[in-house]
């Protein structure tokens, strides 16, 4: 269930990003550029660096958190497990902290981009992964979610069980603080990125108890419009600005983008829920059967005549398997799936014209494209 922007293009010299100082006020020519402009961005730099420090940031947490329980080294590797099961992933399950990293990558001046800088935004990345897991563990608990990331979710894992996993999440969450004060407490703008990761986590844990909520399908679209979704996209890039020492002044643009994005993200992740439910998510999905807010009944109840309504409002949230079946019917008998492919072309289309006419000159075209292909092909899956 967890289930517009930056200056003029770069062209690469050696490493360096340059950017004009013309303005980004431009005329899109490509009129429909979902068709020719979608595509995949390399972040294989980004995703080697950081498994690479994974090992370090395993061992960070372990010996922060453990501190006092040096002499029960089973303790110790109940919790690595607990780290390699949830965080140490497939790159699509962790690809909100890659991109965080390519975003650093393009933003920060050449002379501070070292090795010191870039570990410091792999422990970004991987405190981003934290949040996700510490979100997750819980959710799946309560969504009695069965398989995530095509294994067991975590308490379904043996000698796991609910109790354990309840104390697990809040072991990742600490670790997560653990690491940003042990290598950010320094930066200048360590309390705007804290403040930032607190905002994201309240606002991804207000909106889950908005999603545990049965809803009336007649409800239903004003509970869809939750802020779940921010907590997708926002910090991806206000962390990296912040973390390059790009000062507030970019963040409105920033914030703006990544909240239109993060609409979408939510939409599609309701989208696959229903249709794709184990093609790409890799997890089970209720929201039909419990009467979740989700793009898709949402979509259905407003093109639906009125016999159509009928069956949703006798059969959505309905968890038995005649109910189940009768909205999925009405899902295909309404075309669904072409509603939504039209829908993310659209959305593409306005997103892609956005960055090429409203970007403030000090953030870089090339940043809010890539981002905008990355959510649209890979993804920001959690």
């Amino acid at each position: 269930m967890l289930k517009g922007l930056l200056f003029r293009p770069a062209k690469r010299t050696v490493g360096i990003y340059y950017f004009s100082s013309r303005s980004t006020q431009i005329e899109v020519k490509d009129k429909n550029p979902y068709k020719t402009q979608v595509k995949p961005i390399d972040l294989s730099f980004e995703t080697k660096k950081l498994y690479e420090t994974f090992s370090d940031v395993h061992d960070d947490i372990l010996n922060q958190q453990l501190v006092y329980y040096k002499q029960y080294p089973d303790l110790r590797q109940t919790y690595s497990k607990l780290l390699h099961y949830t965080m140490h992933l497939e790159p699509r399950y962790i690809g909100r902290g890659i991109f965080s990293i390519y975003a650093y990558k393009l933003l920060e001046k050449p002379e501070l981009f070292t090795e010191e800088n870039l570990k410091k935004a792999c422990v970004i990345a991987w405190c981003h992964k934290l949040m996700d897991a510490t979100i997750i563990v819980e959710d799946d608990i309560v969504d009695v979610t069965e398989l995530r990331y095509n294994k067991p979710a975590w308490y379904k894992v043996e000698d796991v069980g609910e109790h354990k996993a309840i104390l697990d999440a809040a072991f990742l969450s600490s670790s997560m603080w653990f690491l940003l004060l042990k290598h950010l407490s320094t930066h200048k703008y360590f309390p705007n990125i804290m403040k930032q990761i607190l905002t994201i986590f309240s606002v991804c844990n207000v909106s889950e108890r908005i999603d545990i909520t049965q809803h009336r399908i007649e409800d239903l679209e004003k509970h869809t419009y939750s802020a779940k979704g921010v907590a997708l996209a926002m910090p991806v890039l206000r962390k990296a600005l912040y973390l390059a020492n790009i000062d507030v002044d970019a963040h409105k643009a920033t914030e703006e983008f990544s909240i239109d994005l993060a609409y979408f993200l939510k939409f599609e992740d309701d989208f696959n829920g229903v249709f794709n439910p184990m093609s790409d998510e890799q997890k089970t999905c209720t929201d039909i059967a419990e009467g979740r807010p989700s793009w898709v009944p949402v979509q259905a109840y407003k093109m639906g005549n009125l016999a159509q309504k009928k069956i949703l409002e006798e059969h959505f949230g309905k968890n038995n398997e005649e109910s189940i079946r009768k909205c999925y019917e009405l899902f295909k008998e309404l075309r669904l799936e072409q509603v939504f492919a039209d829908y993310k072309e659209n959305f593409y289309n306005k997103m892609y014209a956005k960055i090429h006419q409203n970007l403030p000159k000090i953030l870089p075209v090339k940043l809010f494209l890539d981002y905008l292909n990355f959510c649209l092909t890979t993804g920001l899956r959690v």
